[in-house]
C-alpha cells in the first residue's frame, strides 16, 4: 500500500484497495480451492432489500435445507467465498454459517455465530485510514 501511495497513481491506488480490504470483508476464507471454504447452512440473518438472490435462497430453503446445501456444494466450488455467495461483500448483512472445524476433515462442522459484517467493514476502514 506504501508503494502504491508514493506514486501518487489514484488507478493504481483503487486497484490495491480492493484486495486490501477483502482481506476484512473475506476473512476465514482462503482464496484458493480448499477445504476451509466448504460451509453449509449458509443464511441471511438480516434482509437483503430487493434482492431476487435472496427470494430464491428463501425459496429454496423452503422446499430442503439440505437440498439447497447440496446443490449449492454440487453447484459452486470450494473457492474464495463462493459457497458464502454475495453474503461477505454486504456492508449492512448479519449472517452465518457452519464450517467444518476439525484438522482431519472429518466433518465435524461448528458454527460461526452472528457475523456482523459493518463490524467487519468499520474495521477495515480505519485500518485503510491509518
Amino acid at each position: 500500500m506504501n508503494d502504491v501511495l508514493d506514486d501518487g497513481n489514484l488507478i493504481r491506488f483503487a486497484l490495491a484497495l480492493h484486495p486490501y480490504l477483502d482481506t476484512f470483508s473475506h476473512q476465514a476464507f482462503s482464496g484458493i480451492l480448499s477445504k476451509v471454504n466448504d460451509i453449509k447452512n449458509c443464511r441471511a440473518l438480516s434482509e437483503i432489500p430487493g434482492s431476487l438472490l435472496n427470494r430464491l435462497i428463501k425459496m429454496l430453503r423452503y422446499a430442503s435445507k439440505d437440498r439447497f446445501d447440496r446443490l449449492l456444494d454440487s453447484g459452486v466450488p470450494a473457492y474464495g467465498h463462493g459457497q458464502a455467495m454475495v453474503y461477505p461483500d454486504l456492508p449492512f448483512l448479519r449472517w452465518s454459517y457452519e464450517y467444518d472445524y476439525s484438522s482431519e476433515f472429518r466433518e465435524g462442522y461448528r458454527s460461526t455465530g452472528i457475523i456482523e459484517n459493518s463490524q467487519r467493514y468499520r474495521r477495515a476502514f480505519s485500518k485503510l485510514k491509518e
